[in-house]
């Protein structure tokens, strides 16, 4: 969510032989994994019926986050696949394969994901980042993309990170602008900015609180070395020739609200469907509101 920091921190990635942080998951779906070209990749699955690959945000945050949402696409009638992006999660030794570790290394997981499948298109859910690496996936192979619901996802081009950086400043209080001005590193300024991201900014708190105690809720070094690939980031011309349906939601006091109408001037078609009042985590903010939401917009993918 914090592209900027991100694209800063990429500078960490000459640092040689990062370790893995590898946290037990609780809570969890089924356990699978499947084989890339370097180590294995792990999901959970929720649900049965015909699967919805869920991406989680960061780059780089821990796919426990999104254990509600993917039972609420579930309740859909859907199998879902909560991935854990190499890197984090149960795939966190996998952050090894440093070659894989950018954005096209990101793609060739998802596309080596369909392939363990078995089906010729993926329908693919993804929230902030998980959105943007859903529809980078979507501009290298759209003819093997059924649909994308996209969930509060980030921008499609680094061009639009300076008007969210803008929005997301413009929701602080006076005293967290002057936090800002005296933040030391990326780190703090995410940790200050990060009650933008929420409606309410008592439900802040409801972030860490969703994975299991003594957990990570971000394995940094991911964001570190995908930051490069996000400074150049661009799919709107991927979005813009896409013909596989598009489906956005949207939390309506996310700063990136705006990206959603973005989007739907290269998709005209695209649905939108906002929770009213919710933010970047709408699931954590208004939960009965995000699972009718999330579980319509489900039943409804190809």
């Amino acid at each position: 969510m914090k592209w900027a920091c991100l694209v800063a921190a990429a500078a960490l990635c000459a640092t040689a032989g990062i370790r893995a942080q590898v946290a037990p998951m609780g809570g969890i779906g089924s356990v699978r994994t499947y084989v890339t070209g370097c180590k294995f990749i792990t999901y959970e699955e929720y649900g049965a019926g015909i699967p919805i690959v869920l991406l989680a945000g960061g780059p780089g945050m821990n796919p426990g986050y999104m254990v509600p949402v993917a039972k609420m696409l579930a309740s859909g009638g859907r199998q879902v696949l909560l991935v854990h992006q190499r890197g984090t999660g149960m795939s966190a030794d996998a952050i090894s394969c440093q070659d894989s570790m950018n954005l096209a290394g990101a793609i060739g997981d998802l596309e080596a994901l369909r392939e363990h499948l078995h089906v010729e298109k993926l329908a693919i859910a993804g929230h902030s980042w998980g959105g943007m690496l859903a529809m980078a996936y979507a501009q290298k192979y759209p003819n093997r993309v059924a649909g994308l619901l996209l969930i509060d996802t980030g921008p499609m081009a680094h061009s639009a990170y300076p008007t969210e950086e803008a929005a997301v400043r413009a929701r602080l209080t006076p005293a967290e602008r002057t936090a800002l001005r005296e933040a030391k590193n990326g780190e703090q300024i995410e940790e200050i900015e990060r009650n933008a991201f929420f409606a309410d900014a008592g439900n802040v708190k409801r972030l860490q609180e969703s994975i299991p105690a003594g957990e990570l809720l971000w394995y940094k070094a991911v964001g570190a070395f995908l930051g490069a690939d996000l400074s150049t980031f661009d799919v709107m011309d991927g979005m813009r020739k896409l013909s596989a349906p598009v489906t956005l939601v949207f939390g309506r006091f996310d700063p990136g609200f705006f990206i959603a109408r973005q989007i739907r001037e290269v998709q005209p078609n695209a649905k939108l469907m906002v929770v009213g009042h919710a933010g970047h985590y709408p699931w954590l903010e208004d939960a009965a509101g995000t699972a009718a939401v999330l579980k319509a917009a489900a039943a409804a993918m190809p």
